[in-house]
This record gives C-alpha cells, sequence and structure tokens, in this order.
C-alpha cells in the first residue's frame, strides 16, 4: 500500500492498492495518544479529489483508492486498521516531517519624493536646477534609469527635452542617470529648467526601474519669462553729477557710465536738461545709445560752461527701455570757482554799454563825489585762488583834468569782502565832462575783454 501524505502530512491520505472496493470499517488507533478511532463512511468521493472528505471520515473512491480522513494536528506515524468482509488488515504508516516554508523570494521596490517638481518662474538662458529623492523601499536591489521619452516609446531615452514649442531643449537631467540602490538606500537626482522661450514650459521626467511599477512618473512645471534690460549707472540714477569749472577754463566735463545689467539690449534716448535757468548744461555725446546684453559699458559726457562765478544747478532726464526703470534722472551741480568782481551800482558785463555813473551839475569852482562800493562775491573750490585783485596801476581813469580817484580800494580784497572807491568830479569849465574808469586784471575769471568799465558823467556850470 502506498500512502500519499498531502498537504504537509495534514489529511486527507489517499492510500493506493487493491481491493478496496470491500472495505467497510476504518479504524485508526494510537494517533496522537487518543486511543481508537473509527472513521465514518462517506457515500461518493472522487479519486482525484481529496477535498470531499472531512476530517474523521474515510470514502472507497474506487478498488485501487482510499481516502482516510484525519484531523489536523493528529501524530505523525500510527496504524491504520481496514476491515473487510473477509477479514482486517493493518497499516502502519509514518509521516515524514512537513518542509519549512519556502520564504517569498526577495522584490524590489521604489519610493519617489516629489511627484512634481515645479520651478516657477524662470528668466529664458538662465537654468535653474531642483529635484528629488529616490528610495530602495524592498528587500532586493534597486535599478534606475532616468530620462525623457522623445521617441514615442515608454521608456527613457534622452537627458533632454524641449517643454514648449520651438523645438529646443528646455528640461535637462543634470545628476547621475543610471544607478543601483541597495535595499534601503536613498539617492537624490537633479534637473534643470533653462527656458529656451518664454511662457509655461512642461514635460515628463522618467524613472524606469525593475519593480512592479516599472515607470514612475514625475511632472515638471517651468514658465520662461522674457528677458528685460536693467539700467545701471555710475554714479547711481538719482545721484548727483557735479562740476568744478576753476580759473583759467571756460567749461568742465563730467562723465555718467551707464551699464546693462539685465538679460536684454539697453537702449537710452532723449536726454533733457531742466532746471538749468542759466543755460550752462549740455550734452555732449550723441543719442540714443544701445548697449547690447553683456556688452562694455558706455560714457556720457555732460558739459557745465559757467556765464559767471557761481553755483549752477539743473537737472539731467533719461529715457531707457528698462521696465523697471522708464526714466532716470540726475541733479546736476556746478560750482565756478574763483574771485568775482560785483560792484554797486552794478558793473556791466555784458555787451551794451558800460554802467553810468551820474555827478549831475557841478560848479566850476566845486566839484561832487561819488562811491563805488566793490563786493569779492567770489566761490572757492578746487584750490583756486579767491583775491579779487584792484592795484591802483589796474585801475584806469581815462581823464585826469575833471575826474580823479580820491580813495583807492582795499587791495587785495579778500573773498567776501567788501571795499569803497572815491571818485571825484572838478569841472573847471561850463559843459559836459565824461571820462571812464576802467578796473582790470582783477582775477575775476569772467571778467570783460577790456576790463568792468564805468562812464562818468558831470556837467560843469
Amino acid at each position: 500500500m502506498v500512502i500519499d501524505a498531502r498537504d504537509g502530512g495534514e489529511g486527507p491520505f489517499r492510500v493506493e492498492g487493491s481491493g478496496f472496493s470491500n472495505v467497510s470499517r476504518v479504524v485508526v488507533p494510537g494517533l496522537g495518544g487518543s486511543g481508537l478511532s473509527s472513521l465514518d463512511q462517506e457515500d461518493e468521493c472522487d479519486p482525484n479529489d481529496p477535498d470531499e472528505t472531512e476530517p474523521g471520515e474515510f470514502c472507497v473512491a474506487s478498488d485501487n483508492v482510499l481516502w482516510i480522513g484525519i484531523e489536523a494536528g493528529s501524530a505523525r506515524g500510527g496504524l491504520i486498521r481496514v476491515s473487510t468482509p473477509l477479514g482486517q488488515s493493518a497499516f502502519r504508516f509514518y509521516l515524514p516531517p512537513s518542509p519549512p516554508p519556502t520564504p517569498p523570494p526577495p522584490t524590489p521596490g521604489i519610493s519617489n519624493q516629489p511627484s512634481t517638481i515645479n520651478f516657477e518662474n524662470v528668466f529664458v538662458g538662465t537654468p535653474l536646477v531642483n529635484g528629488g529623492t529616490i528610495t530602495s523601499s524592498g528587500n532586493a536591489p534597486l535599478f534606475v534609469n532616468i530620462g525623457f521619452n522623445n521617441d514615442g516609446d515608454p521608456e527613457p531615452d534622452v537627458l533632454s527635452i524641449d517643454g514648449g514649442s520651438d523645438g529646443l531643449p528646455d528640461f535637462f537631467v543634470t545628476s547621475q542617470a543610471t544607478f543601483q540602490l541597495p535595499p534601503g538606500e536613498t539617492q537624490g537626482y537633479s534637473v534643470r529648467c533653462e527656458p529656451s522661450e518664454a511662457g509655461p514650459l512642461t514635460t515628463t521626467l522618467l524613472i524606469q526601474n525593475n519593480t512592479t511599477q516599472p515607470l514612475v512618473a514625475v511632472t515638471l512645471n517651468c514658465t520662461g519669462v522674457a528677458q528685460t534690460p536693467e539700467y545701471a549707472s555710475n554714479p547711481a540714477p538719482g545721484a548727483p553729477i557735479n562740476f568744478l569749472v576753476t580759473p583759467g577754463n571756460t567749461f568742465a566735463n563730467s562723465t555718467l557710465a551707464i551699464m546693462e545689467m539685465g538679460g536684454a539690449a539697453l537702449q537710452v534716448s532723449n536726454p533733457q536738461i531742466t532746471n538749468d535757468p542759466f543755460g550752462v548744461f549740455s550734452v555732449v555725446s550723441a543719442f540714443p545709445i544701445t548697449i547690447n546684453d553683456g556688452g562694455p559699458s558706455q560714457n556720457v559726457t555732460i558739459r557745465c560752461t559757467p556765464t559767471e562765478v557761481g553755483t549752477f544747478t539743473g537737472t539731467l532726464t533719461l529715457t531707457t527701455n528698462d521696465p523697471a526703470r522708464p526714466t532716470v534722472s540726475y541733479p546736476l551741480s556746478c560750482t565756478s570757482a574763483g574771485p568775482e568782481f560785483s560792484g554797486f551800482p552794478a558793473e556791466n558785463r555784458g555787451a551794451d554799454a558800460p554802467t553810468i555813473i551820474e555827478f549831475g551839475s557841478v560848479s566850476t569852482s566845486g566839484s561832487v563825489t561819488r562811491l563805488l562800493v566793490i563786493t569779492n562775491t567770489g566761490v572757492a573750490g578746487g584750490g583756486a585762488g579767491t583775491s579779487l585783485n584792484l592795484d591802483p596801476d589796474s585801475i584806469d581813469l581815462s581823464d585826469h583834468e575833471f575826474f580823479s580817484v580820491t580813495s583807492f580800494p582795499v587791495n587785495p580784497l579778500e573773498l567776501g569782502s567788501i571795499t569803497t572807491i572815491v571818485v571825484q568830479c572838478n569841472p573847471t569849465a561850463d559843459g559836459l565832462r565824461q571820462a571812464t574808469l576802467t578796473f582790470t586784471n582783477t582775477g575775476d575769471p569772467f571778467e570783460p575783454v577790456g576790463g568792468f568799465k564805468y562812464n562818468l558823467e558831470c556837467t560843469g556850470f
């Protein structure tokens, strides 16, 4: 007889032999030390289907197959007694130990973070790197291949791809693309968005692996922002541009350096000088100016041409295509240094006739005096001399017969000081008498050609 131990030795047992058609009783004594066990006979059963025989039952499946149901947990050995009309037969059996359960095969696993990478706004042509992590979450090595699909199949085949519509790549894998991770290990990866066009850009990063989820998809989003020019200068917008004109010079130049600090060509145009009542400021350089992206700075020359000693102010305004600075302005300050001749009555510095000092009608036997007050209203700066020269040799009276200087001024006349010159008319005959009082070589950088002149007039009677 052959006993087939099924399901690790837990019944029912298939007994193969012959003459089983006459079996009327099956007794299983001694199993588990529980004494004699007589099994109930089942009416019908399938020779090949043991599931129809419950524990505590037996079934004659055929003349050659007998099913014997024994409770789970019974002894691994014992005696089966089979009764037939012809007598009884006893069979001793021994069930081999159940083999240990077979452990499941090791399987790799994958965990990826995040599922979406948003780069937000990125200037066109400017790279921005972001990334994620991959963890080997199984108990077998994880094999990874990162990339983009460019040929329509589901596998990654390129490391850069267009995320828009111009056919140029916008997204790039910048880290190691193929690697192996032992169980429990984590490795980061990085991708770059470098927009080739403005507008929303998107693609799918594929993480190919050897798990039951062979392709993990990561959505990449990036918005390309058009590059714009950025205006910069030295001095900075809003800072003053200063000039110093010293004696011996008729003008002074200052330089404004303009730079493009953004990502597109900078255009500067329409220079305007305002708040300049004396018209002393001018722009020498030609406009408009274009500075290409990454190009060198360009210098703009501004000039101050003062008309007299003093301080002059104005405003320079420029127009740009920088959306953040459509206009830029600079205050202008020009110092014209040196001594300044300032008379009372006032001298005439223009092309008109000299100022007249009237003595009125004067007796031929008398005299009349007039005072000319002179102030040094100059401005210091740049180490220029500030003393006003009023040396008698520089004072000329054209007619000494009727006019005379009876009191000469202080010389030299320092900055801010005041002095007086006394002029007398003493006609010795009737009629209009005239003379010219001239001051030359005063040191005033704007002394007219021929000096400062006063016409003297008195009428003798």
